[in-house]
């Protein structure tokens, strides 16, 4: 029983860490750099630009976490592959970490709004509103810990001979990413009933994030495929060249979507890359 708790431990927090990479790297720190912005305008009682910088926020979290949180789940075997590595973890050790892994990835937007809502609350002097928020979202994790773990068979048969793996440990992930999408929700709620947030706005926005997402998915898939069926998969040099190329891919069909959408994200970006590396990706992109 201590080994199967202690692999059980290894699974969730070895997936726990890989999960929250894009969080940290994007999420927190857009959430970090808007703080002094939103402190100030709240205290100056601009509520104009305060609402503007949040919804700038969440257009760029939403943006970047999208695609982020789709790549992690297609390419979650291979990730846990190659920072695990095939001789050290079995290849059930790696299923497992891999399926905890795809759990957790579900909740990385939500995941990535939590700081940024949060300090919005901060800097309008009230810390009370995100304390309570994240102790419901706790109650509600630990209960659903419990109740999934208790009431989900091991396996969900799909049919067709597809079954989808529930483990105790998976259960945990679920209740997780439940209560983190629960907490940002909560605070999206409390910040739009205190400031009005003009969130019809996102639509246009997360319409192009969702169709550019959705084709990524299709290309990373195909290239995942192609490679797989003629690299040989047992040595960690192929899982790293399939797992790059799908990177690249899902990277490069992504950039090239939201430039042919004329997503006001893209035009943003654009200020920041090199002009002459951009020249001829955008000529044929956008006419």
């Amino acid at each position: 029983l201590g080994s199967a708790w202690s692999g059980a431990i290894t699974y969730y927090s070895l997936a726990n860490n890989i999960q929250t990479m894009p969080s940290a790297v994007f999420a927190n720190s857009i959430a970090t750099a808007l703080f002094p912005t939103i402190a100030q305008a709240a205290a100056d009682r601009q509520t104009e630009a305060f609402k503007q910088h949040i919804m700038q926020g969440i257009r760029w979290i939403l943006f970047l976490l999208i695609p982020a949180s789709v790549g992690l789940i297609m390419l979650r075997i291979q990730v846990v592959r190659l920072i695990l590595g095939a001789g050290f973890f079995g290849w059930e050790s790696t299923q497992t970490t891999a399926d905890v892994l795809g759990w957790f990835a579900i909740s990385i937007v939500a995941a990535g709004l939590v700081p940024l809502l949060a300090r919005a609350f901060y800097a309008r002097q009230n810390t009370t509103t995100p304390m309570v928020i994240s102790l419901v979202a706790s109650v509600v994790t630990i209960s659903l810990s419990f109740g999934l773990a208790s009431w989900l068979p091991q396996t969900i048969e799909l049919g067709n001979g597809y079954s989808l793996h529930i483990g105790e440990v998976a259960a945990l992930a679920i209740a997780f990413s439940v209560g983190m999408i629960v907490n940002a929700s909560l605070l999206l709620a409390a910040l739009q009933r205190t400031v009005n947030l003009p969130l019809r706005s996102l639509l246009p926005s997360l319409g192009k994030v969702t169709i550019a997402t959705v084709v990524m998915a299709v290309a990373v898939q195909l290239v995942k495929v192609f490679i797989g069926s003629r690299l040989n998969l047992d040595y960690a040099s192929s899982v790293l060249i399939q797992t790059a190329a799908g990177l690249l891919t899902g990277t490069v069909v992504y950039i090239l979507v939201v430039a042919f959408l004329r997503s006001s994200e893209w035009h943003e970006l654009k200020k920041f890359l090199p002009r002459k590396s951009l020249s001829s990706a955008t000529s044929t992109t956008l006419g």
